[in-house]
């Protein structure tokens, strides 16, 4: 069945397209997060003066997010989509190929504002097609954001393992995607369904949430918290914590995020047979168990099986965020999804920092306590969530 659900969102072309933009997103986080370690090197910086420094992505996305709606309502969905791709695939070339630390800064603001764009637009163009042709795509969609990361972060340390230069691999990786983008996606992602009667609500770009709104935004910031800090902190957890051989070292990121683009393909599938409610619960208590079994047993094989099924009980969480962020009622179109996002992106590029932080403070070990911790308050929100 599953198969079959996968067949059809190949063949329907518009929701292929708005897939593609997913992954786009997806690939330039992965080479963008293999690239770091070449900019703290080229700029001689410290850990704290890294962490300070990648603090400018998450505040462009936050200082453009009140402005979102307003631009979705100039532009339209597709045109957001299509051109915020396009966008981000120029940003994401900038912070490598800049001699200056303020340039640099700078950069990564601008990074930031395109990354905002382009996943407002993106779920909103997925959320649509749900709703007005009836076809489940969201978690499919996340599922090829997860599967860009990883082919993203595997393309850029092969890249990188055979002498690439990393200011050259990312003009390389935009001249590419801008040419997919321009002769594949063009004709198709304008074809994004719109509503044929305007949307009615509150007259705003951002609200200040409460209610659903509030219970979606908090579940949705502390899973990004746990899908932020992952890719960055789950090597070093088998390397410092666990001792483990330098092979297993890349080996958390990949079952982790392997499973997690496994249980978005699934998604689709199981959040209208379960529910939305039941798989945000049964992904929290999949999640705090995992935690559990890593935090209290240093076993290599433990860990990698906890950073699998991690990535399996977080996997839906997004997808179920954004599609209920969609249909706030009282809202704008966009309002609910720009609101959840200024929010949910801030917990994924802020979650690593902030364990960076505690780690230092303490240990990397009592820092994934914190996370433990935030998962217990996310299953407890769990009980007062109601999708519509």
């Amino acid at each position: 069945m599953q198969s079959n659900h996968l067949v059809q969102f190949i063949q329907h072309k518009t929701s292929l397209c708005v897939g593609i933009v997913f992954s786009i997103m997806g690939f330039l986080f992965g080479v963008w997060a293999t690239a770091i370690p070449f900019v703290k090197n080229q700029y001689n910086l410290n850990d704290q003066e890294l962490g300070i420094l990648l603090l400018f992505l998450p505040f462009g996305t936050i200082f453009i997010n009140p402005f979102l709606s307003k631009i979705l309502a100039w532009k339209g969905v597709a045109n957001c989509t299509f051109w915020g791709a396009n966008i981000l695939a120029f940003a994401y070339a900038i912070p490598t190929n800049v001699n200056n630390i303020y340039l640099l800064a700078a950069s990564l603001l601008f990074v930031g504002f395109s990354i905002s764009l382009t996943n407002i637009s993106m779920n909103i163009a997925a959320s649509l097609i749900e709703e007005l042709e009836g076809k489940k795509i969201l978690a499919t969609c996340h599922g090829m954001f997860s599967v860009g990361l990883m082919l993203g972060s595997f393309g850029g340390s092969l890249a990188y393992g055979l002498g690439v230069e990393c200011s050259q691999f990312a003009i390389l990786v935009s001249i590419g995607i801008l040419a997919l983008l321009h002769f594949i996606l063009k004709s198709n992602i304008y074809k994004t369904p719109v509503r044929k009667t305007p949307t009615t609500g509150k007259n705003a770009s951002f609200v200040l949430p409460k209610g659903l709104l509030l219970i979606i935004i908090l579940i949705s910031v502390f899973s990004n918290f746990i899908e932020g800090a992952m890719p960055d902190w789950s090597g070093i957890y088998l390397k410092e914590i666990i001792h483990a051989e330098e092979i297993y070292w890349g080996l958390g990121i990949t079952t982790y995020s392997f499973m997690m683009a496994s249980g978005r393909f699934f998604g689709d599938s199981i959040i209208p047979k379960w529910g939305s409610k039941k798989v945000v619960q049964r992904g929290g208590f999949l999640v705090f168990i995992s935690f559990i079994l890593i935090t209290s047993i240093d076993n290599v094989w433990v860990s990698l099986l906890g950073f699998a099924t991690i990535g399996l009980g977080i996997s839906c969480v997004a997808p179920i965020m954004y599609s209920q962020a969609s249909k706030i009622p009282d809202l704008k179109e966009g309002v609910g999804l720009a609101t959840l996002n200024s929010f949910s992106i801030a917990g994924f590029l802020f979650g690593p920092v902030l364990i960076g932080i505690i780690s230092e403070a303490t240990n990397l070990k009592i820092a994934f306590i914190f996370l433990t911790v935030l998962v217990g308050l996310w299953i407890v929100l769990s009980y007062f969530f109601k999708p519509r």
